[in-house]
């Protein structure tokens, strides 16, 4: 559905703009756009993380220079990983959750950060060029067994599928 929008006389030159027209129909599954926007928000989460842990670095009585530089351009990965991830792009959307999930997560009922669990990726995998970003373990196997639609997300909607959402019972 189009509409026109009018603007006040000097604020927009022209008619109504319509920034929607030409984007065409999404080729990508509703519950893969709900997984991008949690993607989005998780990058966001990190980049947030980040930004505490600079600035409690640059407060230290003697900041350590090279870590500071070091924290500062992960976060720059995180924010070019964000303005990269695509809804149409699954394993880019599970590949920025898994990483970010194994960064800052939650722990597990006993206490133990999930990055720091053996089996998950390790600071050197979340955090690097490109091509070499999450790569280990980071990333849970795919629970095949549940893709319905063979678009990498489990048929209870989740990143790993399963009826709770996320395949582990977290929900």
């Amino acid at each position: 559905m189009t509409r026109t929008v009018e603007y006040l006389s000097g604020v927009v030159d022209g008619a109504g703009i319509n920034v929607l027209a030409g984007i065409g129909t999404a080729s990508w599954p509703a519950r893969q756009s709900v997984a991008y926007e949690v993607a989005l928000e998780g990058c966001r989460q990190v980049v947030g993380w980040y930004t505490a842990t600079i600035e409690a670095a640059e407060a230290e009585a003697e900041p350590d220079v090279e870590q500071l530089e070091r924290l500062r351009t992960e976060q720059r990965i995180w924010v070019a990983e964000a303005l990269a991830l695509s809804p149409a792009d699954a394993a880019g959307i599970r590949r920025v959750s898994d990483a970010g999930e194994a960064l800052i997560g939650v722990p597990d009922d006993d206490g133990v950060p999930l990055a720091a669990q053996p089996g998950e990726a390790d600071e050197d995998d979340l955090a690097g060029d490109s091509d070499a970003s999450y790569a280990g373990d980071a990333r849970p196997e795919h629970d095949d067994k549940h893709d319905d639609e063979g678009d990498g997300f489990g048929a209870g909607g989740g990143l790993d599928g399963g009826a709770e959402g996320w395949g582990d019972g977290r929900g």
